[in-house]
């Protein structure tokens, strides 16, 4: 299995041919991953903070919160399953930096306004259709659960119109529903107004530099958040733009390495299968978010990132991957309808905890049939907004593209 499909050529080589399309055939299963890890981090977050532990991970039935072995071992896995927001960044930064950069050496410059038109379409649509359907999502949680509601704070609209929405929740220190997890689209955003202008006016010889410098500016600000501001430092270091951007930017150095000359590597499956089942098992066993001292606070994730962006190379660009997935099969289907997943699942969650599982109580509704209910529903949602939605307003991003893609 190659690790890109391209008609004609290869995106390295680009010309001016009409029929060259890029296309990394398994990014779209790698977004179904980083979206399914995330459903399930907030599935099991909502089930353990109303219900307790389910009943197979604990000590004995009716202790709802002492976990067992296998218990503490996937309430780790599931509470580090919010890594899946790296995963989407790796992905980002790796993607559109490599358009880029093929725009850039096709046509000689960058259109930042077809960029611009491009991204808009693809994120605006369902961003923005939650942020103006908000007060009557509010409403509706209100009228079925009012004393959970009533806990939460009124949020302030004006910050998620304009994108800003992490620094929101840095200054508010609240999860607000139901922008609690658009904080990471509002870090993406901030990354797309930056980086045509990077890509257009450096030259690409200093690229590497100027990446390797933005990274070690996101260290600084984590460490110096720590140092100097140590009581809001956990929200500045999860969802400041500068805090994070540095995963994306990392996804941007396999891109031009990539560009640069294309990845093919030789890794041997048995390191591969050793590598995820290590990584696997520090899931089950370490924290990932944990910034109680300099070092966690300013270097320790990149052992994970790197650890992870190791897998996800090697997913997509050795020659013989860990598993085969066929062209545009249903985990492909899944990653094209992956945004929508992420979007309407934080809010789904607590619909389905409110009107199913609080109402008929864990005895009738165990923690696997509240998944399946919660997933299943993600999944309906997400396929219906991407075929009457999503899909039809994407069409209109072939009339913006200077290089070719297909998804």
């Amino acid at each position: 299995m190659t690790s890109i499909s391209v008609e004609s050529v290869q995106p390295n080589l680009l010309s001016n041919k009409k029929e060259e399309v890029i296309y990394f055939k398994n990014l779209d299963v790698l977004r179904f991953v980083a979206a399914f890890m995330v459903v399930i981090a907030h599935g099991y977050e909502g089930f353990h903070g109303w219900i307790g532990l389910p009943s197979f991970f604990r000590v004995a039935s009716e202790d709802v919160k002492t976990p067992n072995a296998i218990g503490k071992f996937f309430t780790q896995m599931f509470q580090n399953f919010g890594f899946g927001v790296d995963i989407f960044f790796l992905i980002s930064g790796f993607l559109i930096t490599y358009l880029l950069l093929a725009e850039k050496e096709k046509s000689g410059g960058i259109s930042i306004r077809k960029f611009f038109v491009r991204r808009g379409l693809r994120i605006w649509p369902l961003y923005y259709l939650i942020v103006i359907s908000a007060p009557f999502l509010i409403y509706f949680m209100n009228y079925i659960r009012l004393q959970w509601m009533n806990q939460i704070p009124s949020p302030n609209y004006s910050w998620y119109y304009f994108l800003i929405g992490n620094f929101d929740v840095i200054k508010t220190g609240q999860w607000m529903y139901p922008f609690a997890h658009l904080w990471s689209i509002c870090i993406e955003e901030h990354f797309y107004i930056l980086w045509p202008f990077v890509i257009a006016f450096v030259p690409k010889k200093y690229l590497m530099n100027l990446f390797i410098l933005m990274i070690s500016a996101s260290v600084i600000a984590r460490v110096c958040y720590f140092v100097f501001d140590p009581e809001h430092a956990w929200f500045q270091i999860y969802l400041n733009t500068l805090c994070r951007i540095d995963v994306i930017i990392i996804g941007a150095i396999v891109a031009l390495i990539h560009h640069n000359k294309p990845i093919n590597l030789k890794v041997s499956k048995t390191i591969r299968i050793i590598a995820l089942i290590g990584f696997i098992w520090v899931l089950g066993v370490e924290p990932i978010v944990q910034w109680d001292t300099i070092f966690l606070a300013g270097v320790k994730k990149y052992f994970y990132i790197l650890w992870v962006g190791f897998l996800l190379i090697n997913f997509l660009f050795n020659e013989k991957p860990l598993l085969e997935f066929k062209n545009k099969g249903i985990f492909h289907y899944l990653g094209k309808i992956s945004y929508g997943i992420y979007i309407y699942h934080n809010i789904l969650v607590g619909i389905v905890i409110d009107n199913i599982l609080l109402r008929y109580g864990p005895e009738r509704i165990s923690f696997g049939l509240f998944f399946l209910i919660y997933f299943s529903l993600t999944i309906v949602v997400s396929i219906i907004s991407w075929e009457i939605f999503e899909k039809h307003i994407l069409k209109l991003k072939g009339r913006f593209e200077v290089v070719r893609t297909t998804r």
